[in-house]
């Protein structure tokens, strides 16, 4: 069976139409992807940058840098809220060195003593910046104390 001419031009035609449509979702696909590829290179940019300036503000809150103390460091806290002790222990120096860094604040008359522990890996080798708070205890009975008894025992040496 043989194709008229208007038939050979009509499937010519056709084919053409649809060559062209298929060429035109492909580059449509391609613009798309290299979109979201550039998209996704900004954000990817962006989290570096966010990372990095994260990173440098956290090297400047250091004591040894030169910066001011960080605001989760409970030891200032506490020493800012309540002044210093009449005594303060640290094992950091200790030679060996315990597995757990301690250091702790004596408030005798008060019968107060704050332990805290370093906020660093364990093994990490001193100084240390910035402690945590491990809990309270009265030194005269090696019993624990809450936080809110510690506060009433305390309340006469707090600071404004």
């Amino acid at each position: 069976m043989e194709l008229t001419p208007e038939e050979r031009r009509r499937i010519h035609e056709t084919e053409k139409a649809r060559l062209e449509a298929k060429a035109e979702i492909e580059s449509e696909d391609r613009r798309r992807v290299f979109s979201t590829v550039t998209r996704g290179g900004v954000i990817m940019v962006g989290i570096v940058i966010t990372l990095w300036a994260v990173g440098s503000l956290v090297r400047s809150n250091r004591p040894d840098s030169g910066g001011f103390v960080a605001v989760h460091d409970d030891l200032s806290l506490f020493l800012s809220k309540y002044g210093p002790p009449d005594k303060e222990v640290s094992t950091e120096r200790d030679d060996p060195r315990p597995p757990i860094v301690t250091r702790w604040l004596d408030y005798n008359a008060e019968r107060v003593r704050a332990v805290y522990y370093p906020d660093v890996p364990v093994g990490t080798p001193p100084p240390y910046s910035t402690w945590k708070l491990m809990g309270f205890m009265d030194p005269t009975t090696n019993t624990a104390l809450s936080p809110d008894e510690v506060v009433h025992r305390l309340e006469g040496r707090k600071r404004l």
